[in-house]
């Protein structure tokens, strides 16, 4: 698996439905993913830190040492990449509540 893995490259796989994203419609999912790939998300797999381009770093572990790498890319999407999507899925529908 390589080290940097993009949300733009695991369109092979689905965006999972969580327990948080439930709340959202698959078409808010879609929307969300598709935005996040825009911005290049990405997942470093040797750190276990997750960029995106708009913001630079936006999640580090704060002890390296409890960092695990993932060693499937579904892995990643499940555990890494889902909740950055229902993130931007909650902040989407904020925006079109204002």
């Amino acid at each position: 698996m390589n080290r940097h893995i993009h949300l733009s490259h695991l369109g092979h796989l689905e965006t999972p439905v969580t327990e948080a994203g439930r709340r959202y419609s698959r078409l808010e999912l879609g929307a969300a993913r598709a935005l996040l790939e825009r911005d290049n998300l990405r997942f470093d797999n040797a750190t276990g830190k997750i960029r995106r381009t708009s913001l630079g770093l936006v999640e580090q572990f704060s002890r390296q040492s409890d960092f695990t790498p993932h060693t499937t890319e579904e892995d990643v999407m499940r555990w890494e990449f889902s909740r950055h999507i229902n993130n931007e899925a909650s902040r989407a529908r904020l925006e079109r509540l204002k």
